[in-house]
Parts: structure tokens; sequence; C-alpha cells
């Protein structure tokens, strides 16, 4: 029997997923009167890019150089693609999809950012902690459901993994997802004050980020502890986080 306080964590793990985006966004509508066309188009954009586009630009890439079997050439390349087309789907997003109401710019590309970061940590962290919850209140209350067929062997090694996945994991990722989320916005900002100022160090500060993130969130899979992974990007969340708290003090060129 799966551990009544995982099920319970893993419920507030894919609640806070879903909850934590939507909550930036009524808060930044509410208090700062955001518009709430860049959430959409963060959301939209991701899936087009990250979702979808990378996913055919590495099986391409990686199916021409044949570096998919070395995990640090892997882990590299695809935090490369990672920052390219992050980078493409704001440009995208901030210079076609952004209002352009100058009073409330700033704001909206922290909208821009919450919806990208938010769907991100849905597909990557929500989803599959709703998913295990799921699955959990099925093998605790009708395992016959899944265990009296012939994939028994299969629902049983997943009945394993669930029993074996502890609390503290569970929460090392909701931290991760809060993160994660925190850098997506901070990311947004840098890339709109790049727009904004047409000033490459902000350019070129978005794309290396982007880069680190990418890699270390695939090294974190197969070398690199959770916590040493969440320590890592928590700690550049904090710093990138000053940078551009200090950026949305600052006033912005107007455009002409």
């Amino acid at each position: 029997m799966i551990p009544i306080i995982s099920v319970v964590y893993f419920l507030l793990c894919g609640l806070i997923c879903f909850a934590a985006p939507i909550g930036v966004a009524i808060y930044m509508r509410k208090v700062f009167y955001a518009e709430k066309s860049p959430f959409a188009a963060g959301m939209v954009l991701y899936l087009v890019f990250i979702t979808v586009g990378k996913y055919f630009v590495d099986k391409a890439l990686f199916g021409l150089t044949g570096l998919g079997g070395n995990l640090w050439a892997y882990a590299g390349i695809s935090g490369f693609t990672t920052a390219l087309l992050g980078c493409a789907a704001r440009l995208v997003g901030f210079g076609a999809c952004m209002p352009q109401n100058h009073e409330t710019e700033r704001e909206n590309a922290i909208m821009f950012g919450a919806g990208y970061g938010g769907i991100e940590i849905i597909i990557a962290i929500g989803i599959n902690m709703l998913s295990y919850f799921v699955f959990s209140l099925i093998f605790n209350y009708s395992p016959d459901y899944l265990l009296g067929g012939a994939n028994r062997s299969e629902w049983e090694e997943i009945q394993q993994f669930l029993c074996n996945l502890s609390p503290v994991t569970v929460l090392w990722f909701t931290i991760e997802s809060l993160v994660r989320l925190s850098l997506q916005i901070e990311i947004s900002i840098l890339m709109f004050t790049y727009v904004r100022n047409r000033n490459f160090l902000y350019f070129g500060l978005v794309f290396v980020l982007q880069w680190f993130i990418g890699t270390i969130l695939i090294l974190s899979n197969s070398i690199m502890s959770l916590v040493v992974t969440e320590i890592i990007l928590a700690l550049l969340a904090v710093g990138v986080g000053w940078l551009t708290r200090a950026i949305y003090r600052t006033k912005l060129k107007t455009s002409e």
C-alpha cells in the first residue's frame, strides 16, 4: 500500500504546479493591471517552440550527428536547442503578441513568463504528480482494477515506484517547480529588456541562462542528485532575481 502521506504530497505538488502560475497572473492582473493575452501567449509559444519544435529539432540533429549516445554531448546540445528555441519563442512573443501599452509593458513581460514557465512546470511535474495521485488511489483502494489484468508485472513496477517515492522527494519536486517558474519569469524580464533597449548583453545572458538550465535539468536525471540540482537552480534564481529586480525598477526606453 502506498503511504497516505505520499498520496497527499502527490496531490499538493500537482495542485501547486497549476495554481502557482495562475496565482501570479491573477496578482499581476489585479494589482498591476497587466494584460491577460501575454499569459496565454507564453503558454502557446512554449507548446509550439519547446514541446513540439524542440522535439523535431533534437530528433533531426541527433539523427544527423549521432551524438545522442554521449551523455555530455546530448545534455549540451539539448540545452543549446532549448536556449535557441526559448529565445525565438520570446522574441516572437514580445515582438508580435505583446499589447502596445507602455504603462504595463514590464508587467506584461512578467505575465508572459508566468504563462511560459507555468505550462513548463505543469507538463514536466504537475501532470505527473496528479497521475501519481490517481494511480495511488487505485492501487490502495481498487488494486484489482490494475493488477488483475494481463499487464500485472508492469503495474507492479509502477506500484513499487510510487511506494519508493518519498514525501521528501516530492517536496523537492515542488520546490523545483516554483524555482523553474521564477527563473522563466526572470528570463522573460531580461529578454524584454533586450527587446526594448537593444542591449545584446541581455540577449547573451538570456541565451546562456537557458542553455545552462536546460543542460542541468538533463544531467539531473543521470549523474546529479535531485538535491544538488535544486540548490543550483535556487541559487541561480536568487542571483538572476536580484538582477531583474534592479532592471524592473529602472525606467526602460520608450519606443518611438
